[in-house]
Formats: C-alpha cells, structure tokens, sequence
C-alpha cells in the first residue's frame, strides 16, 4: 500500500515538472529552413526580398518582402506554429494584390536564427514593425497599431517613444 501511495506521489509531481521543464519544445512547434532550400525558393520567386534583421541579442531574423506593384499598404504577416511562411510566395500571386506583404519567420522558424521564447518574439515582432514603418510601410491594422500603442505606453516597458 505505502508503496503504491509512493508511487503515485512521485507520478503526481512528475508529469507537472517534466511538462514545466519541457514547455519550450511543447509550446514552439519549429521548422527551421536550411540555406540550400532558403535559396530554392529565392530562386523560384526573384520578384521578392529577402530581408535580414540582426535582433538586439545578435539572433539573426528573415523575412520574404512582396512587394505590390503599386504604392500600397504592408501587412505584416506573422505565421501560425509549426508554420513555415514561405508557402505564402506561391500563394500570393494568385490574387489581387493590393498590399505589399512582409512574411516573417518567427526566431528559430524558417531562415530565422535561435530560440523562440514569448519575451523574445514579442521584442522581435516590434523590430520587424519598425522596419516597416521606416521603409515606408502603412500600418493600417488597428490591432497592430493597439498592440504597439500599448506596448509603448505601458509604464515600466522601457520602449522608446520615437
């Protein structure tokens, strides 16, 4: 009986802690991207930029820029887990393409370098929304805009408010 009640305690604190310990790998779901296939799809797509971004610990982060043909707005699109967004390339084109898009790889994911961890995704997507706004993309997603109002308002955060 003790044994039994022994066991079940170590079962009890077991699961919770192994799945505390593992959350990381549980949570992110990675498709990392090698450099050969990065560059089949550069390749197959010659109308679309590669953007590179060093982040502030040095990770080094991508994205694919479509352009529209006309001054339009940017979306920036931020794929779902286990998502590699590069898919978006071939989809595009098959539509009327009235925004320019920015489909980025989350840290870890695609051609994007390092870990995914929700402090550093949330600083990488304030980077990408940076780029966009210096390189002369709209913002026309009221989330987006109360996403980075919010953050750059909230006290504490130490964000610049350029």
């Amino acid at each position: 009986m003790l044994g039994a009640l022994v066991a079940i305690g170590i079962l009890v604190l077991a699961v919770p802690l192994t799945a505390y310990l593992a959350q990381d790998q549980l949570i992110f779901l990675r498709r990392p991207l090698g450099d050969s296939e990065r560059r089949a799809i550069a390749a197959r797509h010659p109308d679309v930029e590669e953007v590179f971004l060093p982040a502030a610990d040095g990770t080094r982060l991508h994205a694919w820029h479509v352009k529209a043909s006309t001054p339009a707005p940017l979306v920036i699109y931020f794929g779902g887990n286990a998502e590699n967004v590069a898919w978006m390339l071939d989809e595009l084109p098959q539509h009327d393409m009235r925004a320019s898009w920015l489909l980025v790889d989350y840290r870890g994911y695609g051609a994007s370098g390092g870990a995914p961890s929700e402090r550093a995704l949330v600083g990488d997507a304030f980077l990408w929304y940076d780029y966009a706004a210096k390189s002369g993309g709209a913002c026309t997603s009221r989330a987006a805009a109360s996403a980075a109002a919010s953050r750059y308002s909230s006290p504490g955060s130490g964000a610049s408010k350029a």
